[in-house]
């Protein structure tokens, strides 16, 4: 079951919002190149706009649903998933749905002991039998969790049966998160955006809802790792030179200045995977043979951890080990950007791309199973 919110308004977060909501079944033992197309795919459902509904609102909207297949997961965006398999936002001390993270301590990225979906449910079935709606909202602030109409059925399993969505995030999620706030490109100007979306008349945000979950605060190109404006300056241009086949996302030119737009989550792909392969090691290589340094040596490491997460998640078939070279790397990334970059800071993606190998175990290539 897949379940996203679209703004009717081209999807963008200026100017004027209204959010409609879309329940799509989708057949997952066909191929993964057929699974999104109409004609495989049954609209179960739409929510209506102008605003999203609350994470027990949407509880309404599920109930006159009669399902006549078997559900096997649960797939969307982190906000969506939240709201539809019953957990709190990120601003509950317990939010996420497959470890006991504590969300007081963000910054501190740990796995944490593993959630069961009996202990889930548990905590869900807890929730329900609370009296009042005041205790309700304090006992799910603490748990994270609330009760769901999903939660009926027999096989459920909130915690297997739901998958992390890495269109969102992975792609725009964790290499995107680098390149703005540990590379500093100055890509978008996040700040204007927050700043047009609390101006919005018809916007209005749900009760404990974290809209800061995939933002990034202002700029500081002072504080910029390695990467100093000539070495930017110079990727940028080798970007241009870069030639893909037809079919492949490409990069416009000059990307990283607020003026060129947004990319997609499959641009982030594209950049990650194929161009900033051989344009940053190219500069690189360049710098090297002038003025080595053990800092230069970092970077290389710090990027290449990421490059091989990024293409183990992109890949449309992976290997047994794929998970243990998933964990590996990330962990490598995660020490070396601690060393590089002074300010860098965990976003709730970076501690969610840590579940991304007991997903590769269970689910399998990420991209099969890839949000609409």
């Amino acid at each position: 079951m897949f379940i996203n919110f679209f703004n009717l308004f081209n999807n963008k977060l200026s100017g004027k919002q209204s959010s409609l909501g879309l329940i799509a079944l989708n057949c997952l033992n066909i191929p993964p190149r057929l699974q999104y197309q109409t004609k495989y795919t049954c609209q179960a459902g739409l929510i209506p706009s102008p605003n999203q509904p609350t994470m027990i609102k949407i509880d309404n909207v599920l109930i006159p649903l009669k399902i006549a297949v078997k559900l096997a997961t649960l797939v969307g965006d982190i906000a969506a998933v939240h709201k539809a398999e019953g957990f709190k936002s990120n601003l509950a001390t317990k939010s996420f749905p497959w470890c006991d993270f504590d969300a007081s301590n963000p910054h501190k990225v740990a796995l944490r002991h593993p959630c069961t979906g009996r202990k889930v449910l548990d905590a869900a079935q807890s929730w329900k039998d609370t009296p009042s709606e005041f205790s309700q909202e304090k006992l799910a602030m603490r748990t994270g969790i609330f009760w769901l109409e999903l939660n009926y059925l027999p096989y459920w399993d909130p915690v297997l049966n739901v998958t992390l969505g890495v269109m969102h995030n992975w792609f725009e999620g964790v290499p995107k998160n680098h390149f703005i706030s540990q590379w500093r490109f100055n890509y978008i100007n996040i700040s204007q955006e927050l700043d047009n979306l609390e101006a919005s008349e018809t916007f209005q945000e749900s009760p404990g809802e974290d809209r800061n979950m995939c933002t990034y605060k202002e700029i500081n190109n002072e504080d910029s790792g390695y990467l100093t404006e000539d070495i930017k300056r110079r990727i940028q241009e080798q970007i241009c030179k870069v030639i893909v086949s037809k079919g492949v996302t490409q990069i416009p030119p000059l990307v990283g200045k607020s003026q060129v737009g947004k990319l997609k989550a499959s641009g982030w792909n594209s950049l990650f995977s194929l161009y900033l392969p051989m344009v940053f090691l190219e500069v690189m290589w360049e710098i090297a043979i002038n003025n080595y340094t053990p800092d230069l040596f970092a970077m290389l490491l710090n990027f290449g951890a990421l490059l091989q997460c990024t293409n183990i998640v992109g890949a449309k078939a992976i290997k047994q080990e794929d998970s243990t070279r998933f964990s590996e790397n990330y962990k490598k990334y995660q020490k070396t950007s601690l060393k590089l970059f002074p300010k860098y800071q965990h976003v709730p993606n970076h501690h969610y791309a840590m579940n991304i190998p007991d997903q590769l175990n269970v689910w399998g290539p990420p991209m099969g199973i890839l949000e609409l």
